[in-house]
């Protein structure tokens, strides 16, 4: 088992992704920490009565509450490979011809996720020693108070951990389906832990992947030191038309755990470990992967059209991988668009449409890296410039026909900003699939947006204020994109 702990960490760690997630952690620390002023605040909390992020104690509470949210969903894109690397490689063939023990080598495919995920954790935990340090002086620092809301993270990590490698087990799951339903699957259990108005289940309290459910207890302890306050008012990542006019000092207590919480989590981990074992029992029992071998003729045979002929050829190509039957459910959520008032369509129509064809903008720039027929292309003078070109073109005319039903309901301003916007998604997604090499960071990043958007956080502001800044920022993320694309293709000007 040792050697599959190691073979596996390796492996992932010489990936470039991995260096990218710590860095882009340690930078993202800065804007999770809570925020006096501003309009878009990490965390707001009875902002009529209490002063904001005033003291050092708000700083594990707020980095925490959102990273219980994106260290989970983070996992599920960067681990969902952890068999399937031995699957590419052949790795598993040969395995398949010893007596490997199955359990032992799920086990080793788990730790070694679960060591990822560790490290990402203690790379948010440095940082945010560090900020807060920085800002209210190590004088202000109390361990307990600062770790303990990093330590109820750790079950739901364990949970993650675990069911990655189980859906790489399962058939259904392990292509682009497996991931967005798993991505979904971690924002709703997020999402139903996190309301602090409602009381929540015993199932809810043993899923409490990001630990959001004692942070809010631990908040309401807070509140309840000031007379006559309650809970009225929390929010991650938004903004509130309330004022920040409190004068009040919020201070919060170190989160102390109760026997029945530390039951949940012992209940979550034991799941977790289950769920490892059943995917021991299940791993390889029948065929699950199609080599590139297999595609590499099909693929190849697209991709060379892709140079001569434009239109029908790229759209079969972003669709290579996408059932028939989920096609016709984008198509019929397309129609049912073109009716509703214009609440409806951008409140409801839009993140659906958009999450539906995910699986399509996240071929962009992908198929031709994992098949490698993306490199034959350097044989054909302009050869990737064309195809990349063209593709783009297609991705960018998939991405307008799906907010037509919307332009048609809003005016000038927000159709500016809903079309520079649908735009820069089409280049963000195929410069991200040029630069991973594999479509789950635009899932993973598609699924963040609308879960923001949907709960209020002005990331696609169609109505109110921050309209003009939305389509400079969303303008200035396509040029570079777009440099950052011809810069992986090796353009010379």
């Amino acid at each position: 088992m040792k050697g599959i702990i190691a073979a596996t960490f390796l492996e992932k760690r010489r990936q470039a992704s991995f260096l990218g997630i710590c860095v882009a952690l340690a930078f993202a620390v800065v804007f999770m920490f809570p925020k006096d002023s501003g309009v878009m605040r990490p965390l707001i909390i009875n902002p009529n009565t209490y002063v904001q992020a005033n003291n050092a104690t708000w700083i594990p509470v707020s980095v925490s509450f959102i990273m219980g949210f994106f260290l989970p969903l983070i996992g599920v894109a960067y681990l969902r490979d952890a068999i399937a690397l031995d699957r590419e490689h052949g790795v598993m063939n040969l395995m398949m011809t010893t007596r490997i023990n199955r359990l032992k080598y799920a086990f080793g495919k788990f730790v070694s996720n679960l060591a990822f995920l560790f490290i990402f954790l203690l790379t948010v935990m440095l940082f945010t020693l560090l900020g807060s340090v920085l800002k209210f002086g190590i004088s202000s620092l109390k361990i307990t108070q600062f770790v303990m809301p990093f330590v109820i993270i750790v079950p739901g990590l364990c949970f993650v951990a675990a069911l990655t490698l189980l859906t790489e087990t399962l058939p259904g799951l392990k292509n682009w389906f497996g991931t967005t339903a798993l991505l979904i699957f971690v924002a709703g259990l997020y999402a139903s832990g996190t309301s602090y108005q409602i009381v929540p289940n015993r199932l809810q309290r043993i899923f409490n992947l990001s630990g959001s459910q004692y942070l809010v207890s631990n908040i309401k302890v807070a509140i309840a030191q000031t007379p006559g306050q309650s809970l009225r008012l929390l929010r991650v990542i938004g903004s509130t038309s309330d004022k920040y006019s409190g004068k009040t000092n919020l201070v919060f207590p170190t989160i102390h755990l109760s026997m029945t919480d530390i039951l949940n989590m012992t209940v979550l981990i034991a799941v977790s470990f289950l769920l490892v074992v059943f995917a021991g029992l299940l791993v390889e029992r029948r065929p699950l992967y199609r080599t590139n071998q297999i595609h590499f003729g099909y693929v190849n045979r697209r991709f060379s059209k892709l140079v001569k002929m434009p239109g029908y050829t790229q759209f079969r190509l972003l669709t290579s991988n996408t059932n028939g039957i989920w096609m016709i459910v984008i198509l019929l959520i397309w129609l049912v668009s073109w009716s509703g008032d214009a609440a409806q369509t951008t409140q409801r129509n839009l993140p659906l449409l958009f999450l539906t064809a995910m699986p399509l903008f996240s071929n962009l720039g992908t198929v031709g890296k994992q098949t490698g027929v993306d490199g034959l292309l350097r044989t054909i003078p302009s050869g990737q410039l064309k195809a990349r070109f063209r593709e783009r073109r297609t991705g960018i005319i998939l991405a307008i026909s799906l907010i037509l039903p919307i332009l048609t309901k809003i005016s000038l301003g927000p159709i500016v900003l809903l079309v520079i916007w649908s735009v820069q998604i089409v280049l963000l997604a195929q410069t991200i699939g040029l630069i991973t090499g594999n479509p789950r960071a635009t899932q993973m990043i598609m699924i963040v947006f609308f879960y923001l958007y949907l709960n209020g956080a002005p990331v696609l502001p169609l109505v109110g204020t921050g309209r003009l800044l939305a389509t400079i920022i969303y303008t200035v993320l396509g040029i570079l994109a777009s440099l950052v694309m011809l810069g992986q293709l090796k353009i010379k000007f």
